[in-house]
């Protein structure tokens, strides 16, 4: 059985050709997450505004878009095909990802595709609603900066009763879900308050929120992939955890509170940046 690298997860689909595919789409998911904590933190480094602060940007863009699509695609694939293989426990290998873990990362990754295409996008007239009908300019606003990202938003509540009644309510995964409903209610926040800003800078506004909260969201990903098979790759696998499939309701665990320790600081660290640029631009 081909497992995935660095994780040691199990990985079977039935022929070497398509598990081959689909650990090429991990590599190159991994990839891409790779180039966007690097281009991330060169961009936050480099000064706002100038030709190298542009292209590393740029490839940060590229590369969460990517991400992001690769993820949604591997997602898909392991809730649709040979579910059951895929999502139990072997002996030598590490335990998968559960499904209530699978949902948090499609929800976050249609989050990141909309904060991105928003973020880059003109911003309904921003600052220029007085020279339009007052009509039009609230209709266009409404759809896009309100009803939108409030859709996504409320889609993330409804996976959290989801998540309660057939799965795990005590899943850290919830934490992700939460994390990005809250993100997409304070963008559409944002989305308001920047019509009363000019064009220029109600987009800075909403570019650095959204690269600042990806930036968050990119250092968790990088240690939660990383950090666990670090541990595999010094400590050997786990044969002690009992075998388990991914759709089996779970009980209270103190891990819940572990993922909220180790997911807060990188979103605080987030905050801090925007917060930073926002107020040295002001």
């Amino acid at each position: 059985m081909f497992f995935t690298p660095i994780l040691h997860k199990p990985i079977s689909y039935g022929s070497q050709l398509a598990d081959g595919v689909f650990l090429g789409l991990i590599g190159f998911h991994v990839l891409f997450a790779v180039m966007a904590i690097v281009t991330g933190v060169l961009a936050v480094r480099a000064k706002k505004g100038s030709k190298y602060h542009m292209s590393v940007g740029s490839k940060f863009v590229t590369a969460m878009i990517w991400v992001a699509i690769s993820g949604i695609v591997l997602d898909v694939v392991r809730l649709s095909v040979y579910v059951d293989v895929n999502h139990t426990k072997y002996v030598d290998y590490a335990m998968p990802s559960t499904y209530p873990a699978r949902f948090a990362f499609l929800y976050a990754a249609i989050c990141i595709l909309y904060l991105l295409k928003q973020s880059g996008s003109n911003i309904s007239r921003a600052g220029n609603l007085v020279s339009t009908s007052k009509q039009a300019s609230l209709s266009v606003q409404t759809l896009d900066a309100l009803i939108v990202p409030w859709v996504i938003g409320l889609f993330g509540i409804a996976l959290t009763f989801v998540i309660f009644i057939n799965y795990n309510p005590w899943t850290g995964a919830l934490w992700m879900i939460w994390t990005f409903s809250a993100s997409m209610f304070y963008f559409c926040y944002l989305k308001f308050r920047s019509a009363e800003l000019l064009r220029r800078e109600a987009k800075t506004l909403l570019h650095r929120y959204t690269m600042s909260f990806l930036l968050a969201f990119s250092g968790w990903a990088a240690l939660q992939g990383f950090g666990p098979g670090i541990t595999v790759l010094l400590q050997g696998v786990d044969n002690e955890v009992a075998t388990y499939m991914g759709d089996k309701p779970g009980g209270y665990s103190h891990s819940f509170w572990l993922f909220l320790v180790v997911w807060l600081p990188f979103f605080i660290v987030g905050g801090v940046i925007y917060r930073y640029f926002s107020v040295k631009r002001q």
